[in-house]
């Protein structure tokens, strides 16, 4: 009994990582934009669906798959901001751009579920459905690889935020 809420602790404490880099994501798209922006989490949602895609039907691994889906999926923010968000002005902005990023989610929701479907997908990778047995805990490589990833970009971050000319004139927008 102990051992599973052991295990259970670890577990969360591993993906807690990768939620502590999506809450680091919103805090950017919240706090230096101070934009309410609906579609974020459509946005992850397709970002995992096109690391489905490349897996599935051209073998891109994963994680390898990443180097294709995060500037994808950079482009496409890039795109809305510059298309929806940037031409909303004055005092109506906030209504304003809940009403178009929640538009925006929308569309991709249906568009996802127009070529994918309302199934399940599973993903497929000798590090999704293994683990390594370390201390008595059985740790998944997924989630040991999610967690390292998560730690070197928030590193990264915090980095490319505190320490070079970009990141304090980003951080001046806070003020």
């Amino acid at each position: 009994m102990a051992t599973q809420i052991y295990q259970a602790i670890v577990d969360g404490i591993l993906v807690g990582g990768v939620y502590a880099l999506m809450a680091v994501g919103l805090t950017l798209i919240f706090g230096v934009l101070d934009i309410i922006n609906i579609a974020q989490g459509i946005l992850v949602v397709l970002g995992g669906y096109l690391s489905y895609s490349l897996s599935a039907r051209l073998n891109i691994g994963l994680f390898l798959g990443l180097l294709i889906t995060v500037p994808a999926m950079f482009v496409l923010g890039v795109a809305i901001q510059v298309a929806f968000i940037r031409p909303l002005r004055g005092r109506e902005r906030t209504s304003m751009t809940l009403l178009v990023t929640y538009a925006v989610a929308l569309i991709i929701e249906g568009v996802l579920y127009r070529i994918y479907g309302p199934d399940d997908k599973q993903l497929t990778a000798s590090y999704v459905t293994n683990s390594v047995h370390v201390l008595g805990f059985y740790l998944p490589y997924i989630y040991l690889l999610g967690f390292g990833l998560a730690v070197v970009l928030v590193v990264a971050l915090y980095l490319l935020l505190y320490r070079t000319r970009f990141g304090r004139s980003v951080r001046a927008g806070w003020g």
